[in-house]
């Protein structure tokens, strides 16, 4: 019988086999064995599952309300409301670079959409009226990605993970009555916003690329192998939660990847400058 040291400090890698339950989670094969591959920086060890292929995004209205932005610091949020085609309805938080980060994923044919191109990076401070036409141009560019063919593809993952990820679930509205002939319909309240999201307390320095009042941590892993760019990993992150990333393009099986995990929205971005 052999025993080995926890190493806390150098987060592990395993490859799990099995499948993905219809409540999202991931039961192993039994018998199923881990690989420990490579290191990680951050707290507690990311364990990367291979997922197994997804089904469609089924969703059918992205939105950024007006009154959407809020500012935490000298960060500006979004909040994109989501509703499916089941019709339950959730929101996300993301900054604009996380919109830019997708955009990049999905590829050059993405910059330009048919009536929507992709709203253009300001080299000074997004405030007032400009940040406004930012909103209107992210809300309409992130409708027109999700009728792209492409959804059913190559942008199936990046979409899902940017939609779904760290979303909170937004309680159906109440139901207006049916008015008599001849009378006004009531008009119903408006309902009440999900509470914001407690704001994170840790803070680590942010890589290159990432705004640095950002908090987060980098996760450095090594790609399975026989793993490919665009397949789904599943990363265990600090706080325990799993998050799905889609391997970048240039990366593959034995790839060294750096993920910076936004510990407020939940999110995981690769720092994609070249595979090691």
């Amino acid at each position: 019988r052999i025993s080995f040291a926890p190493t806390p400090t150098y987060p592990t890698t395993t490859v799990m086999d099995g499948i993905w339950l219809e409540d999202g989670s991931f039961q192993p094969a039994p018998g199923a064995k881990g690989k420990l591959k490579g290191k990680g920086k951050g707290k507690g060890p990311p364990q990367v599952i291979v997922a197994q292929p997804e089904p469609p995004l089924a969703i059918t209205s992205v939105c950024l309300p007006p009154g959407s932005i809020e500012q935490r610091g000298t960060v500006t949020f979004f909040w994109v409301e989501v509703m499916s085609e089941s019709g339950s309805r959730w929101r996300v938080m993301r900054r604009y670079n996380e919109f830019l980060a997708l955009q990049r994923q999905l590829g050059p044919s993405s910059e330009n959409l048919p009536g929507a191109p992709f709203p253009g990076k300001s080299f000074l401070k997004c405030s007032g009226e400009k940040l406004e036409v930012r909103r209107r141009g992210l809300e309409i560019w992130i409708g027109m990605a999700i009728r792209n063919p492409n959804c059913a593809g190559p942008w199936l993952r990046p979409l899902r993970q940017f939609l779904e990820a760290g979303r909170e679930m937004i309680a159906p509205g109440p139901v207006v009555p049916t008015s008599a002939p001849g009378q006004a319909a009531p008009v119903a309240p408006p309902a009440a916003a999900p509470p914001l999201p407690a704001p994170a307390t840790g803070h680590s320095d942010a890589p290159a690329g990432v705004a640095e009042d950002d908090d987060g941590n980098i996760l450095e892993i090594e790609i399975p192998a026989g793993i490919n760019a665009g397949q789904l990993l599943a990363v265990t992150v600090p706080d325990g939660r799993q998050v799905n990333v889609a391997v970048p393009e240039g990366y593959c099986g034995g790839s060294k990847l750096e993920l910076w995990y936004d510990s407020v929205t939940g999110t995981l971005t690769p720092l994609t400058s070249s595979p090691a």
